[in-house]
């Protein structure tokens, strides 16, 4: 009996190194571009579900403000409006002569906050495998009237994504377009000794 009780405190104590093996497994570890693009790729049709346009209807798409991510925002756009059918122009495209020149409604864009944050360990009794990476977009989107500056629809979007990433792997992970970030450290070292003491002393009270 003595083994059993044994054998179930030692499955306890590497616990939380075979979630950490599970972990590594099943999380696919994507860019900052990548982790930035499948949150559009998620976010925008929900964002423009209200948006008051016919199908086949013709959208200029215009940014209001420069950012080197302007083209991420534009390459989301662009390929939302297609797969809802609506036919989309980018402003590279208005002097091409086969691009029809029917009346446009023209949406605006502008990216207000395009932020990264890591959640670094400070310290800790298990080495810790991954770090906590939090992405946040804040856009406004406003759609006008062809020939015009009528406002139609207009509104704020936020996108965010969270993940895991393997610690010391972030470096390989970033892209030069996105330089906000901002490190975090975890505080949480004392509290994770006096719990995961805490719970040892319990269970060898317990079984032996």
């Amino acid at each position: 009996m003595g083994k059993i009780k044994l054998f179930l405190l030692l499955s306890f104590l590497f616990l939380p190194f075979q979630t950490a093996a599970l972990e590594k497994r099943a999380i696919a570890y994507l860019s900052e571009l990548e982790l930035v693009r499948g949150a559009m790729a998620d976010s925008l049709p929900v964002c423009f579900a209200g948006i008051p346009l016919a199908s086949q209807t013709g959208v200029r798409l215009k940014a209001l403000t420069e950012n080197k991510a302007n083209w991420l925002v534009e390459n989301s756009l662009t390929k939302m409006l297609l797969e809802q059918g609506y036919y989309a122009v980018r402003p590279s495209e208005e002097t091409n002569s086969a691009v029809p020149s029917f009346p446009k409604h023209t949406l605006s864009y502008r990216i207000a906050d395009l932020k990264f944050e890591y959640w670094h360990p400070r310290g800790s009794i298990f080495k810790k495998k991954f770090i906590r990476r939090r992405m946040r977009l804040d856009c406004f989107f406003s759609l006008s009237e062809p020939k015009s500056s009528v406002i139609v629809w207009s509104k704020w979007m936020q996108f965010q994504q969270e993940d895991l990433v393997p610690a010391g792997k972030e470096e390989a992970l970033k892209n030069d377009i996105f330089s906000q970030r901002t490190i975090l450290q975890d505080k949480s070292r004392w509290i994770e000794i006096l719990v995961v003491v805490g719970v040892i002393s319990s269970m060898a009270y317990t079984l032996f």
